[in-house]
């Protein structure tokens, strides 16, 4: 979907703090973050399709991260139950 044309501009600021936290992203996810491959396919297919959409991108990668986080904190939160239901079984 592209928006229509219009001849008004709305120029778009960006201060030191959105530099940052951009950054911030770029290191955690595209350096630290162990599925970083996923997060550069993100960022290369915006910059080759249509460069518009690189906040999107980047929106995508910090969300795609919190879901994994979520995931990963369920998983764990499941795998500690069952533990507690062994051992109560075991106990009994």
């Amino acid at each position: 979907y592209k928006y229509p044309k219009t001849g008004i501009v709305i120029p778009e600021r960006y201060n030191l703090k959105d530099m940052i936290m951009v950054f911030r992203v770029i290191y955690l996810l595209g350096i630290v973050y162990s599925y970083r491959k996923y997060f550069w396919k993100l960022i290369l297919w915006s910059i080759k399709n249509n460069i518009k959409y690189m906040d999107k991108a980047i929106f995508y990668g910090i969300m795609m991260y919190q879901m994994h986080q979520t995931y990963l904190h369920i998983k764990q939160s499941v795998i500690d139950q069952n533990e507690v239901l062994r051992q109560t079984k075991m106990a009994v």
